[in-house]
């Protein structure tokens, strides 16, 4: 399972190569960024994402994702760029920013794979900022069950008016909300070390630190054979 991959299915020009190809074959002389454009009519604005080149005082400007149904004028449009590992959803689907050759360019992320990208993702959803572990969480009881891999945040408030928040994400897709299905006195969380690999998806994955990124996941290799998936290997 790849932690990021091309969206070509829901985009175009997805990358600087292709993008400045483009911009040069309609006659433009600068370097395409991309970033946010927002385009507004009157009261109504639609924001998105797209490339943008600054020609003679004008912006010649191209949506990146097919979705996006461009069907009448705008009175202005607005371009903010965007930088590298920038994170952000569309159609319900989560993107990263990627240096690519010559600039940047799109992937899909189809696994929540560090700390920052879980991060981002909560901030997008409105929830305060705070640090995550990445856990294994199992049912306790009768038996002991493995529910999953999930990262775990915690935000203890300043001010006694407020509750604290846990909220929990689950690395590979699934369940955001296990506790619907159970009550936390019924989970046993476990954090894993550094170093710990497991078996998810016929991969074999290691947990490492980045001073940068925090707690990550990445792919050692691909597993074939009997082997149990969720397995621990040290």
């Amino acid at each position: 399972m790849k932690r990021l991959s091309v969206p070509a299915e829901e985009c175009r020009y997805y990358d600087f190569s292709m993008a400045a190809a483009f911009f040069k074959e309609i006659g433009c002389v600068n370097t395409p960024q991309l970033g946010v454009l927002q385009y507004t009519s009157g009261s109504e604005s639609i924001i998105t994402i797209g490339w943008c080149s600054e020609e003679d005082d004008k912006y010649q400007d191209i949506p990146i994702f097919k979705s996006f149904e461009d069907k009448e004028e705008y009175d202005t449009v607005q371009f903010m760029p965007m930088g590298e590992r920038e994170v952000f959803t569309v159609d319900g689907r989560l993107y990263i920013t990627v240096s690519v050759d010559g600039g940047l360019g799109i992937r899909r992320i189809n696994l929540l794979y560090d700390e920052s990208i879980v991060r981002a993702l909560n901030l997008i959803r409105g929830m305060p900022d705070m640090n995550y572990e990445l856990c294994r969480i199992y049912t306790i009881g009768t038996k002991r069950s493995l529910i999953g891999y999930y990262w775990v945040g915690k935000w203890e408030p300043k001010d006694f008016s407020e509750n604290p928040i846990m909220t929990i994400a689950p690395v590979f897709g699934g369940e955001d909300n296990i506790f619907s299905h159970y009550d936390i006195s019924d989970l046993d969380i476990v954090a894993l070390p550094k170093g710990e690999s497991f078996l998810k998806n016929g991969t074999l994955w290691q947990v490492s630190e980045d001073k940068e990124y925090g707690t990550s996941i990445f792919a050692i290799m691909e597993v074939y054979g009997n082997f149990t998936d969720n397995q621990l290997l040290n």
